[in-house]
């Protein structure tokens, strides 16, 4: 989500954007209801069953091979064990305000579509066949016929 504003904010300084798991870009105000900070860290200090971490980092993996996710599990499984876990829990819990609340999404689809206009409104030959296509907030390229 930072690298994401970070690009949006100061497009001149960036050429390319990868993203990988990309957080944040998902609006998750549609279709889940407001979580208070209090709900969200008792939620998060109670996930400490290794099994069920276990089973949600495999999840992620559409061909979970153990040798790629249990390393992976292990880490978030030592975290509970921490002295410092309710620290945690509690960041997890604020993270998850911040990413609920502040979703990149609807900044990226606005930016897109200041961008095309503005290529609307420029003189270049290419100006005239610049159209939405609202699939999702995707704009691509039309050609006059279609």
């Amino acid at each position: 989500m930072t690298t994401t504003r970070f690009t949006l904010m100061n497009p001149e300084r960036v050429t390319h954007l990868v993203l990988e798991d990309p957080l944040g870009l998902i609006d998750y105000r549609v279709g889940i209801p407001p979580q208070s900070e209090e709900t969200l860290y008792d939620h998060e200090i109670h996930w400490t069953d290794p099994k069920v971490i276990r089973g949600y980092v495999e999840g992620y993996f559409v061909h979970p091979d153990p040798k790629v996710w249990e390393p992976l599990a292990d880490v978030l499984v030592r975290v509970t064990l921490s002295p410092e876990y309710p620290q945690w829990a509690r960041a997890a819990a604020l993270a998850f305000q911040m990413i609920y609340h502040l979703p990149s999404r609807p900044r990226t689809a606005r930016r897109k579509r200041c961008r095309a206009r503005s290529e609307l409104n420029s003189t270049s030959p290419d100006a005239s066949r610049l159209m939405f296509a609202r699939k999702g907030s995707v704009l691509s390229r039309l050609s006059p016929q279609a």
